[in-house]
């Protein structure tokens, strides 16, 4: 909720600003690792989220250019995106600290 409801609420205003969901992402991802003092796996973790919200945020900006900020199906596509791609990569390498 705390990464996907700010970004949909952004694009249900109109067209994404660019970065909007690296922010979000990036602001969760890299304040839980302090939180850890910052070891290996959780600053992997933060560095791979920050990334895929990149990869994101290109998909949703080329999406507003495409089809329009009003186009049917934005706010689905983007709510089922960014969880899928952001949340693997985060919580595939905290796994790995388990083990």
């Amino acid at each position: 909720m705390l990464i996907v409801l700010p970004v949909l609420v952004l694009m249900r205003r109109g067209p994404v600003p660019p970065g909007a969901a690296t922010a979000v992402v990036s602001v969760v991802a890299w304040l839980s690792a302090a939180v850890e003092d910052f070891p290996v796996q959780a600053v992997a973790g933060a560095a791979l989220a920050s990334g895929a919200a990149l990869f994101v945020d290109a998909v949703l900006v080329m999406l507003d250019r495409r089809r329009g900020p009003n186009a049917p199906g934005r706010l689905m596509v983007a709510g089922a995106l960014l969880p899928v791609l952001v949340w693997p990569a985060r919580l595939g390498v905290l796994d790995r600290q388990s083990r």
